[in-house]
């Protein structure tokens, strides 16, 4: 932990060589992120650094969710919404807003999230609307260089119904084999859920 201080959200010890290492900050199958879980049969186990577990109101069924030592406040929704609007309202009726992912940390807690719990594609605070090509989060954020080397479904975003519109509301992109992939750019009227995080 203290040799690496930005990137450490666990720590990965194996009983065999008794060595210590970075634990991973992401989880499956996508190829651009170099760490990995432990498989079933490895000797490595896995320590979780313990941040601290922020406060949570846990009216309209929030609740404390957390992977590899990052929590947050979320209501994960069990129905679908018509667009992304719907899915913004509904986070603004609950004191909260769309799920932001700025950190590989939050990213990991997304992708847990969106696996164990809704396994289907949902909305996060992710968008392009103001400029196209520019994505920037809720929170006023703009997506990272670095972010935007890691996050993407590979060929994403595209952009691709730009004769309708185009995509501009980003989803976590779900199929059911392997899994979660990764981001990718929407249009807008999908049909999707979402996370608001409080």
């Amino acid at each position: 932990m203290i040799r690496y201080p930005d990137s450490c959200q666990s720590v990965v010890y194996n009983s065999h060589t008794q060595n210590c290492r970075p634990g991973s900050v992401a989880f499956g199958p996508i190829t651009r992120i170099t760490t990995a879980i432990p498989d079933a049969t490895s000797a490595d186990v896995i320590f979780y650094v313990r941040q601290p577990i922020p406060p949570c109101d846990e009216t309209d069924n929030f609740k404390i969710y957390d992977v590899c030592g990052t929590s947050d406040c979320l209501y994960v929704s069990t129905e679908m919404v018509d667009n992304y609007t719907i899915a913004e309202s509904r986070c603004d009726q609950m004191n909260s807003w769309l799920f932001v992912a700025n950190t590989k940390a939050r990213f990991s807690l997304l992708w847990y999230t969106v696996d164990k719990y809704i396994n289907y594609n949902t909305y996060i605070g992710l968008t392009d609307l103001d400029e196209e090509g520019t994505f920037v989060w809720v929170n006023g954020e703009d997506l990272s260089s670095e972010q935007y080397q890691y996050v993407w479904v590979p060929n994403e975003p595209s952009n691709y119904y730009w004769w309708e519109g185009g995509e501009h509301c980003v989803e976590v992109d779900f199929i059911q084999y392997p899994g979660f992939m990764g981001l990718n750019d929407a249009r807008c009227w999908e049909i999707r859920h979402y996370i608001c995080e409080r």
